[in-house]
């Protein structure tokens, strides 16, 4: 459902996204989707390189931020509709990189992973790179203090302990949800815990959502994020 409300409000202009999906059921779906910078990545494989691009792509941001002496995103964005006017340095589009079961990729490529994560949760946003992590898995060595201490929102649904709740939130009280329709929302600025309603996106609503917006073209691929993870063209 956060792809989907993503979708409704936003235009491939203002937002791309980048999918990995190792387990391959359930993100595919938005493969071909005009917002999209590649197709979804299905082999773990690839997500360390799939990071490393991200963070390259957050350094030459930074660099067009200095140039043109914005603050951040927004300011360069602005700056480019009514100072730059210049084809050369198009809009800046926000970037949300979609990481399902981050778990699998942990296991194999810890370290490799680990600083990009660390650097782009420390500076992406400044530039509109955000990072949606996804794991079933909650035990400490797979969400690392490291990871925790900087990813400023967390949502959960019913987890099976107190301790899996401690692990994700710092307290206990996601063992005691609703399975279906109750999940916890924190934001670590706040840190404040908050009981919300579970948000569903049907499949049927999402196809319908991504059959309507196929019309509008396909997608412009990033060459450089493709060349990156050797995506096969033919």
């Amino acid at each position: 459902s956060i792809i989907t409300s993503l979708l409704y409000k936003c235009t491939p202009t203002d937002l791309r996204f980048i999918m990995h999906d190792p387990k391959t059921v359930e993100l595919p779906i938005y493969n071909k989707l005009p917002h999209m910078l590649s197709p979804v990545i299905t082999d773990v494989s690839e997500l360390p390189a799939v990071l490393s691009w991200l963070v390259d792509e957050m350094e030459k941001r930074y660099r067009f931020l200095t140039k043109y002496a914005a603050l951040d995103i927004e300011a360069y964005n602005t700056k480019q509709i009514d100072e730059i006017s210049n084809p050369y340095y198009p809009k800046m589009p926000y970037i949300v990189c979609v990481i399902d079961e981050i778990a699998h990729a942990m296991v194999i490529f810890n370290e490799e992973i680990e600083l990009s994560i660390l650097r782009l949760l420390l500076l992406g946003h400044t530039v509109g790179i955000h990072l949606i992590i996804a794991t079933q898995r909650t035990d400490s060595k797979i969400i690392l203090e490291r990871i925790q201490k900087f990813i400023p929102t967390k949502i959960s649904r019913k987890v099976r302990s107190k301790i899996d709740s401690e692990i994700i939130f710092g307290e206990k009280g996601a063992e005691k949800l609703d399975f279906i329709w109750e999940m916890i929302f924190k934001d670590n600025e706040t840190a404040e815990s908050v009981r919300v309603n579970n948000a569903y996106g049907y499949d049927e609503e999402i196809e319908s959502v991504v059959k309507a917006l196929k019309v509008n073209g396909a997608p412009i691929y990033s060459k450089e994020l493709l060349k990156t993870i050797k995506y096969n063209w033919s």
